[in-house]
């Protein structure tokens, strides 16, 4: 049996400890070298930590302000959408609505005025839409619905225009109802603001002021014309019949000249999602530049690192080596 005295015992502790200790070192590069940066920070730019922390800083700022205008872009893509699929609504309703004869029968009237109801309800549960809990079309009031239930501005419409004593009466309570600032549509139909606009910073110096909303002259006037065809059912016995060929022909009239209002929303939309992608590309650039200084700061030279974990393999072996020979010494092996 081999017996090791103080001495050796001594021998072997340091060379365990010396061990380990490559072991640590080889451990460490092996880590450099597999992720690509120094395990040390504060060694490799001696003690200067600071700028590597303001790097981190503004690359973390810069992502917060990547994600903020990632969610203002889906806000107005969706809004985007919204004014798109009225346009739609507005062609299908305009088609069906010059389709009719000009003496249609009871069953096309009655078709072409549900259809118009149809596209009402749908087009207000369109601008209701929320994104996230918040109203695309409220202004900055994104806690309240922008318009109160079709049901209900269509009863309240009802009200006013079932006393209309001619078309021309007509036409007029119409248009105070839905433009006097007074009206119906400002005091019940639209819930959202009236005085401020969603304002979004764009992380990189500029602002975006959302400032369409279902209160927008575009969007008013497709609701007006939709709404005098979709609320003939109820006032129709305060009306004669040529009323209400007149009242069809007013809001068709009406449908055809809020083609190009529409368009040009979507034209100002596009404008705002223009500048939230162009600040976003330019966040995007400068943290992809800032990912750049902070690789240089923290990278590992692959074949600096690869030499040093080649020599350091080495050194384990050997220090295994005379560990080994030193578990070996004795007297019999002395003599021998």
């Amino acid at each position: 049996m081999t017996t090791i005295g103080t001495g050796d015992l001594g021998a072997h502790f340091l060379a365990s400890r010396r061990i380990s200790s490559v072991k640590t070192r080889l451990n460490t590069l092996s880590h450099e070298l597999g992720s690509g940066r120094v395990a040390d920070i504060g060694r490799r730019l001696r003690g200067d930590t600071a700028q590597v922390a303001q790097v981190d800083h503004r690359i973390d700022l810069t992502t917060s302000h990547i994600t903020a205008n990632t969610e203002t872009a889906t806000m107005l893509s969706q809004m985007q959408l919204t004014v798109s699929n009225l346009g739609e609504r507005r062609t299908a309703l305009t088609q069906e609505l010059l389709s009719l004869p000009d003496n249609p029968s009871a069953a096309l009237r009655e078709g072409a005025i549900s259809a118009a109801r149809t596209t009402f309800f749908t087009s207000v549960g369109d601008l209701n839409f929320q994104v996230g809990g918040r109203a695309l079309f409220s202004g900055d009031a994104t806690g309240t619905p922008s318009l109160a239930a079709p049901g209900d501005m269509l009863s309240n419409l009802a009200t006013s225009l079932s006393a209309a004593t001619d078309i021309d009466d007509l036409t007029a309570r119409l248009d105070a109802w839905f433009d006097d600032p007074s009206g119906g549509f400002a005091t019940m139909g639209y819930r959202g603001s009236s005085t401020g606009y969603q304002s979004r910073p764009l992380g990189d110096g500029t602002t975006t002021e959302i400032d369409v909303t279902a209160n927008d002259d575009a969007i008013r006037g497709y609701l007006k014309s939709t709404a005098l065809i979709a609320v003939l059912p109820d006032i129709s016995p305060a009306l004669s019949e040529d009323m209400i060929k007149d009242a069809l022909k007013i809001g068709l009239d009406g449908m055809i000249t809020s083609s190009q209002p529409l368009s040009l929303l979507q034209g100002r939309i596009g404008r705002m999602e223009a500048l939230v992608d162009g600040a976003t590309a330019r966040l995007a650039a400068e943290r992809t530049s800032l990912s750049i200084v902070r690789n240089d700061l923290t990278s590992a030279d692959p074949y600096e690192t690869a030499s040093s974990l080649q020599a350091v393999e080495l050194q384990l072996e050997m220090n295994y080596s005379v560990t080994a020979r030193l578990s070996r010494l004795s007297l019999m092996e002395y003599l021998r």
